[in-house]
């Protein structure tokens, strides 16, 4: 997703609360400034949850 339809997701699907859009950007900021990121997967619900909000921020690998 490129950084308007990140912004249009944060303002209208994500609820209005500071910390979630803190940490989304904080995760997308994380992921455009390293090339490689190691993520740990136990396989249980919060380890999808933290998958799918990473690949759901992450930057095409034209804006990294």
């Amino acid at each position: 997703m490129n950084d308007n339809q990140f912004y249009q997701f944060i303002t209208e699907a994500v609820p209005a609360n500071l910390n979630i859009h803190k940490y989304l950007m904080v995760t997308r900021n994380k992921l455009r400034e390293h090339k490689r990121i190691a993520v740990s997967y136990s396989g249980g619900s919060d380890s999808d949850i933290m998958l799918d909000m990473i690949e759901l921020v992450n930057p095409p690998r034209w804006m990294r």
